[in-house]
């Protein structure tokens, strides 16, 4: 059987971003995870990176309207849509990817870098202390 996954477990970031510059595609999967939109951190270096991102999502919430807004991912219901239809999704993303013909929305890549999110937080606690 061929394997084209690796489970390495916990990698240093700078490794990390190292991997992730030779992906052709990067993968989130956020399942059964109740009513709170969750956003994982990793995926900020993936648009950072300019990569495109194949997501598997239960529902339609901030994240995925997030992801919408990126314009350079493939967004799977996984509750709402047939397998067919899923995997022809998929395929044609995969073919856009392969092309090159995914546009990222540059918009992202400059508003959600890990600087910016942090100034903006400590914008946030700079207007509490002022109280």
């Amino acid at each position: 059987v061929l394997s084209i996954t690796e489970f390495t477990g916990y990698i240093p970031l700078q490794e990390a971003y190292k991997i992730i510059g030779t992906c052709d595609a990067c993968l989130v999967s956020l399942t059964n995870y109740g009513e709170s939109s969750a956003f994982p951190l990793k995926v900020f270096d993936y648009i950072a990176m300019e990569k495109p991102i194949i997501a598997f999502l239960e529902k339609i919430d901030e994240f995925y309207n997030f992801l919408e807004e990126y314009n350079n991912s493939c967004i799977i219901l996984t509750k709402n849509i047939s397998d067919i239809d899923n995997l022809g999704i998929l395929l044609n993303f995969l073919k856009s990817v392969r092309l090159q013909t995914t546009n990222v929305n540059n918009s992202h890549k400059i508003n959600f870098t890990r600087k910016k999110q942090t100034e903006k937080l400590a914008e946030v606690f700079n207007s509490c202390i002022k109280l």
